[in-house]
């Protein structure tokens, strides 16, 4: 008969190792997000658009086996909750950008912008477009 002993340091190396395995197992499961298009085509990709609310989905199922059905209520609760936190997402780099930008179109007699390898200035239209857009934005995102 073997017998093996188990020091101090390899019982923890084990301990270390299954733990490792077991906490990993959640970490497999991907998050994606789920919209529709103006068509009416759904969409699945890994970040939510920004124009359009959309549902956050996890996909643990990497088998190829059928996921379980949800139930009519657990669905009606997921969109619930994908659209009040679709309302609440804000981009705070896309704001101050637009506030900058505004700011800029307020404050400045005259906005020049990049076109290829020169420069132009804005027409007094372009300006006001561009003033609302940035309003819409700072609606949007601020």
């Amino acid at each position: 008969m073997i017998t093996v002993k188990l020091t101090p340091t390899t019982l923890l190396f084990v301990v270390a190792l299954l733990g490792a395995l077991i906490s990993s197992a959640p970490a497999s499961a991907k998050e994606f997000y789920k919209w529709q298009d103006d068509q009416g085509v759904t969409h699945y990709s890994a970040h939510p658009p920004k124009d359009r609310n959309s549902v956050k989905v996890r996909a643990t199922n990497t088998q190829g086996t059928p996921p379980a059905e949800a139930s009519e209520e657990e669905n009606t609760e997921q969109q619930a909750n994908a659209t009040a936190t679709a309302a609440r997402a804000k981009n705070p780099e896309r704001c101050a950008q637009a506030r900058k930008n505004l700011n800029a179109l307020n404050n400045k007699p005259r906005v020049r912008i990049k076109e290829g390898d020169s420069y132009r200035y804005l027409t007094a239209e372009e300006v006001t477009e561009h003033r609302r857009t940035a309003q819409k934005i700072i609606r949007d995102e601020c």
